[in-house]
């Protein structure tokens, strides 16, 4: 396909990797698996099926709209990106390789599930310093497989939902956690460097924020309650 094209795939399983990494202007996936050796994309698509091999890049401005199916291959969001995962009905969503966000990654509803270590794989997510995960429901990031792990040196940040947001594999924080509704669970092994940063948000809401028996030395920012067990 040339730079311009919208490919769309929906069923059998197309190869790719022969024409190794070229740039294509929109894919979207709805079924079927489609192996790559990567690709530049302005626009990226997955509601089902499977994205396999390679390193997927966003363009400047590049949108990745992913409300189910598998994502097994790598991916890259520039500072401008975003990725949105807004499913339905509980649509929970497979990173078998490595998710580095420079850029936005909204967690709209449905759970990110990190395995990758179940085939031996990567599994992690890396939220680069200047990046955004924005927890907008309560929604989890999990590791089904125990080893996967979610390193943020960016922000953390629950600006929805009035429950609960999980964080459920292995975290490694240097950056900042940033808390303006409901509860942040930290529900898995927990390290801070001491330039991580708490900072509570509330605007009037009452919310709290959980640790596991993971010691927090970094700096705390709050203006609520802020509940340590």
């Amino acid at each position: 396909p040339t730079s311009d094209a919208w490919v769309v795939i929906n069923n059998y399983s197309p190869d790719n990797t022969g024409l190794g990494t070229f740039p294509l202007y929109r894919l979207d996936i709805s079924g079927g698996v489609l192996t790559t050796a990567g690709m530049l994309l302005q626009k990226l698509n997955l509601s089902g099926g499977t994205l396999s091999g390679g390193t997927i890049t966003l363009a400047t401005n590049g949108v990745c709209n992913w409300s189910g199916g598998t994502l097994a291959s790598s991916l890259i969001v520039p500072t401008n990106g975003l990725v949105q995962l807004a499913g339905v009905n509980g649509t929970d969503y497979y990173l078998f390789g490595v998710l580095t966000n420079a850029g936005t990654l909204r967690l709209v509803s449905g759970n990110l599930q990190l395995l990758g270590s179940c085939d031996g794989g990567a599994g992690l997510l890396v939220n680069l310093p200047g990046g955004l995960v924005d927890y907008q429901g309560d929604v989890a990031i999990h590791n089904l497989c125990g080893n996967e792990t979610f390193a943020n040196a960016g922000t953390v940040r629950k600006s929805g939902g009035t429950g609960t947001s999980i964080i459920g594999a292995i975290f490694n924080n240097t950056g900042t956690l940033d808390l303006h509704s409901g509860t942040l669970g930290i529900n898995a092994s927990y390290s801070a460097s001491p330039a991580s940063r708490l900072q509570v948000s509330l605007g009037g809401l009452n919310a709290g924020t959980q640790f596991g028996n993971e010691a927090f030395t970094g700096a705390a920012v709050f203006a609520g309650t802020l509940g340590i067990t």
